[in-house]
């Protein structure tokens, strides 16, 4: 596949998979072979992993989303720099729902081949949005970690 088809790739698995949670969509653009390298505790490295995380932050942020600011390709590797946001409506890590927004960013790669999703590294800023949903303290405050990743007016 060619770097703009993979870019392609990356963008339909977001927009399928990431922002409207249609796991029939798993089969065809990723691998069954498929590995996460940085799995959430607890889950498996696999396919199965995947499909926890992504019901996991639907079920807890109804209205999670992310937006890709950058994607960047070479050889058989695709790295995204993605925007997230959502509400924290349902219990999450055992906590009740606060009703409290977060914004994170975070770092994804992806290795791509035969047309679909097989090795994946992510670095999401989760204590950011632990800080912003109030789940852990920091000193300057969860307001401020969530203005700086905010959309500027032109």
């Amino acid at each position: 596949m060619s770097l703009a088809e993979n870019k392609k790739l990356v963008q339909r698995v977001w927009d399928d998979l990431v922002n409207r949670a249609r796991l029939e969509s798993l089969d065809e653009l990723v691998s069954p072979a498929f590995r996460d390298h940085t799995p959430l505790p607890g889950q498996p490295e696999d396919l199965d992993g995947l499909m926890q995380r992504l019901m996991m932050l639907h079920g807890a942020f109804p209205d999670f989303q992310s937006t890709i600011l950058d994607l960047t390709a070479e050889g058989d590797k695709v790295v995204a720099l993605i925007r997230s946001t959502g509400t924290h409506l349902r219990p999450f890590l055992g906590e009740p729902a606060s009703g409290k927004r977060f914004t994170i960013l975070e770092i994804h790669i992806m290795r791509l081949a035969g047309g679909k999703m097989v090795e994946h590294w992510g670095m999401p800023d989760f204590f950011g949005m632990l800080a912003q949903l109030g789940l852990v303290s920091v000193p300057w405050g969860a307001e401020a970690a969530a203005a700086v990743l905010e959309p500027q007016a032109s």
